[in-house]
């Protein structure tokens, strides 16, 4: 009707009523592709919340597993103090008696961890990657509804870092299988309760279970170092998240 219109107005050369036509079309388009821009900014706004709250969730989800992991390290780190140094007392902790639990140790929230040294010395968790929101971020390309950069830039730094962390974590799984075996080989189940007396006496003599047992100890340490770090950096990170909430 409009195209019509204009070329009627162009054959009888009435340029005033093409060009108010030609303006009654720009502006119609303008329009339009404003409205689209209007739309398609909600959308990105909706989207951005909801990434935003999701990403909260999983760095929540991360802090927890980090702290107990970092009680993990803790006690296996303690353990070895205890065995070779004569330092850090052994004490009945939450994640010892988690631990106890999981294994059946008998009275296990009043259980002395000393008479538990092989069930310490065996059982080492590693992190888990909880970044599900940033992934689907990264694989649909909705990075861009996220409008502060610096968290973006951020997400991506420490996303990096708790992959390098995790690869890292695996020197302590493959430790922990080692010592198993050794345990195992030896006629000891890492359940089974005994003195630390017994423990000390077990590996006075046997130099490649003593020398598993300072690794697991060693890398405890570096693993509690390496955690407390990316503690720092997920509260970091958690706070820029809950801060581009507001």
């Amino acid at each position: 009707m409009l195209l019509r219109r204009i070329t009627e107005h162009v054959r009888n050369q009435n340029w005033v009523a093409v060009l108010i036509d030609f303006f009654i079309v720009v502006v119609g388009v303008f329009i339009g592709l404003q409205v689209s821009n209007w739309n398609d900014t909600l959308g990105d706004r909706a989207d951005e919340q909801r990434y935003l709250a999701e990403l909260e969730k999983d760095l929540g989800t991360a802090l927890e597993e980090i702290d107990e992991t970092i009680g993990n390290a803790q006690m296996r780190r303690d353990a070895g103090l205890f065995v070779f140094d004569g330092g850090r007392q052994l004490e009945t902790s939450a994640t010892f008696s988690q631990m106890g639990a999981t294994f059946s140790v008998e009275g296990q929230r009043d259980a002395d961890p000393r008479d538990h040294l092989p069930l310490i010395f065996s059982i080492a968790r590693i992190v888990d990657r909880h970044g599900d929101a940033y992934a689907e971020l990264i694989a649909t390309g909705k990075i861009s509804v996220l409008e502060d950069r610096s968290l973006v830039r951020a997400l991506s730094k420490y996303y990096s870092r708790y992959d390098e962390i995790q690869t890292g974590d695996q020197m302590n799984w493959t430790q922990m299988f080692t010592t198993q075996r050794l345990f195992q080989s030896r006629g000891v189940s890492m359940a089974t309760p005994m003195s630390a007396e017994d423990f000390v006496i077990l590996i006075n003599d046997d130099d490649e279970l003593e020398a598993a047992l300072r690794n697991v100890s060693d890398l405890a340490g570096w693993q509690l170092k390496r955690l407390s770090s990316l503690r720092v950096e997920t509260n970091s990170v958690l706070t820029l998240v809950k801060d581009a909430q507001e």
